[in-house]
């Protein structure tokens, strides 16, 4: 559901971020490299004030949205 919806949000050119303080989530997210896909920020504050933009995610990663 999170990469469906990944994939719809950058698809019109938006943003995706999540907000996450749970250690053994965001373990979880790193095992699976997750960390790489998604913008996992500490509070909602950060995550709308640092949004990640599909574009220049997409270019710094290498893969397309």
């Amino acid at each position: 559901a999170l990469i469906g919806a990944r994939r719809k949000t950058h698809a019109f050119m938006g943003s995706f971020a999540i907000v996450c303080t749970q250690e053994r989530m965001l373990k979880l997210f790193r095992i699976t490299s997750l960390d790489k896909v998604f913008a996992i920020r500490d509070s909602r504050s950060e995550a709308l004030a640092r949004p990640e933009r599909a574009a220049q995610a997409d270019l710094q990663d290498g893969q397309p949205a």
